[in-house]
């Protein structure tokens, strides 16, 4: 059996994906810049740079729309654009 912090990440996690209006990515698979890129990129993003990961998930800026936006990823994999 999982030690309970590994289990309540997980149901977070699985709780975020299943969130309505949210869109949500594989956190796990994002485990570097490359793999970040790729997988906005094909959300629709464009010109994905500045990108930091942190304890609390990932951020960078990339352009979406015509719109320049810095987006948040959490460790759920929600993400979270801002102006």
């Amino acid at each position: 059996m999982l030690p309970y912090s590994v289990r309540a990440f997980r149901m977070a996690a699985i709780a975020a994906a299943l969130a309505v209006g949210t869109t949500s990515l594989a956190f796990a698979q994002l485990t570097n810049e490359d793999a970040v890129k790729a997988k906005l990129e094909s959300e629709g993003y464009q010109n994905v740079h500045d990108v930091n990961f942190g304890p609390e998930g990932i951020t960078l800026k990339a352009t979406k729309d015509g719109r320049e936006w810095r987006i948040a990823i959490d460790s759920g994999g929600k993400v979270m654009e801002r102006r």
